[in-house]
């Protein structure tokens, strides 16, 4: 499986925060409806706004079940979601293509219709001002940056192998930067474009449901199912909140 990195210092040789960056999410994205198939013999199937099929509609404890399962992880045995008195800004930089930026367009603006509590911002925000800086580059960029803070300073870089591989770069100290491979197959960029994203809004663990994005070995999936998409929902709803751990989580929905 491939997977994320996310730094906190810059090397000589990698521009973290140049003065112009490349594109940023604006504009507007139709998100597509379907009717339900009109032959009685065929059993309706729901999509999702990501355009994900199921054969039948997720029940609320499953739905609840699977939050518990990614909400919580090795790496957080707390609830840890992004809470921001302003929407959340992300800049680009690297080697991405329009459709890259398109699909995480269109993921921030399902993000947007779902979330209770914290939103994304499709305005551009030039400087060093952006909440999440996603960089795209090649792997022995990713290699390159990895060696030089061990070798610089006492800021280790995490890899977060048991989920990720090496293909994202995330930093012990999350300063908002994230690094990803720019070298992998189409689907599997965007898989950890979006991968990248989530984690770092706070979905953390692997899924057991395998049909779900978070699912381990889905890296060429790039839509959130309608279980994901109502898990992110509870995350970002009044029920949780920051520091809850999995005993306060399922005293709060009911689970015991």
């Amino acid at each position: 499986m491939s997977g994320i990195w996310v730094s906190g210092c810059s090397t000589p040789t990698v521009p973290i925060h140049p003065e112009n960056t490349p594109g940023v999410i604006t504009g507007t994205h139709t998100i597509p409806t379907t009717a339900l198939s009109p032959e009685p013999a065929v059993t309706p199937v729901l999509k999702t706004n990501s355009s994900v099929r199921r054969s039948t509609a997720p029940t609320t404890i499953s739905i609840n079940k699977h939050f518990l399962t990614i909400a919580f992880s090795e790496y957080n045995g707390v609830v840890l979601r992004q809470e921001r008195n302003l929407p959340i800004t992300i800049e680009f930089f690297g080697r991405f293509s329009p459709e890259d930026l398109a699909l995480i367009q269109q993921f921030i603006q399902d993000f947007n219709r779902i979330s209770k509590n914290q939103k994304f911002s499709v305005n551009i925000r030039s400087g060093n001002e952006a909440d999440l800086w996603i960089n795209l580059f090649p792997g022995t960029q990713l290699q390159s940056i990895q060696k030089n803070s061990k070798g610089m300073d006492q800021m280790q870089y995490t890899e977060y192998d048991s989920m990720f591989s090496d293909n994202i770069l995330f930093s012990v100290n999350f300063t908002e930067q994230v690094f990803i491979n720019s070298d992998l197959p189409t689907l599997q960029r965007q898989h950890y474009l979006l991968r990248a994203i989530t984690f770092w809004l706070g979905i953390t663990g692997d899924a057991t449901d395998e049909e779900s994005f978070f699912y381990p070995g889905n890296n060429e999936q790039v839509n959130l199912t309608e279980s994901d998409w109502k898990a992110l929902m509870i995350l970002y709803g009044p029920t949780i909140r920051n520091n809850l751990t999995v005993s306060d989580v399922k005293n709060r929905m009911w689970l015991g």
